[in-house]
């Protein structure tokens, strides 16, 4: 069941579930008393559970048999990354942005770029658990960078290349070594080229083995005599 296309709308639906759910509370105008703090926590605590999901993937799988599970890794992965992304987002904009004071130069200047900059870099290096955040935010951000079709191949590629390829390489897929497809092209024509010069040998041999005299040793036919 879980090798059917249906099965990953179903997830991707589910994914947007909560981003909905918050769109909905918005138009209802039902975002607490302080709703950028109500966001703000909101989305961070769905980026929690989606990173939890992709995580709980690999071991749920194997303890309940289910290897079709790894199809929906990355999709869930990518919305932890997505859901962390506006998580940053609102801070930025609606905390460090809003908290400027004035803006000299104008809102879109160099002058204010550089003062949100330092705000954002002097409030990672005072809080903790900014600076967690922004770190694990980073490491989603490779990951995601690295999710496409194209740099799996690349990175497979490589990790073959370099020996260390497992699942992801083609000539590693099931976990055992192949010899790379045109090598592989190339024995098995020298193979049929050898069969086909070797047919023939053995055909001579077999009939010289095989074939009797038509007489005897002393030349006389062996029925002379009856």
């Amino acid at each position: 069941m879980l090798k059917k296309r249906w099965t990953k709308v179903l997830v991707f639906s589910a994914g947007l579930a909560p981003i909905f759910w918050l769109c909905w509370r918005a138009w209802n105008q039902n975002l607490t008393a302080n709703p950028i703090e109500f966001i703000t926590h909101y989305t961070g605590d769905w980026t929690i559970r989606f990173i939890v999901f992709t995580l709980a993937v690999t071991p749920l799988r194997k303890v309940l048999g289910l290897p079709d599970l790894i199809r929906f890794r990355r999709m869930t992965g990518l919305y932890a990354f997505f859901y962390g992304t506006l998580h940053l987002l609102i801070y930025i904009v609606a905390d460090r942005f809003a908290g400027l004071v004035d803006f000299p130069g104008g809102m879109a200047s160099l002058e204010t770029a550089h003062r949100l900059i330092v705000s954002i870099g002097s409030d990672i290096y005072k809080r903790p658990f900014i600076t967690v955040g922004f770190t694990a935010w980073l490491c989603m951000l490779s990951l995601a960078l690295t999710s496409t079709a194209g740099m799996i191949r690349r990175l497979g590629d490589q990790r073959g290349t370099a020996g260390g390829g497992r699942h992801r390489c083609p000539a590693h897929r099931d976990g055992r070594p192949r010899a790379p497809r045109r090598v592989a092209t190339q024995a098995q024509a020298s193979a049929r080229r050898s069969r086909r010069t070797a047919r023939p040998r053995a055909r001579t041999v077999h009939a010289h083995s095989t074939a009797r005299p038509a007489h005897g040793a002393s030349g006389k036919k062996p029925w002379a005599g009856v």
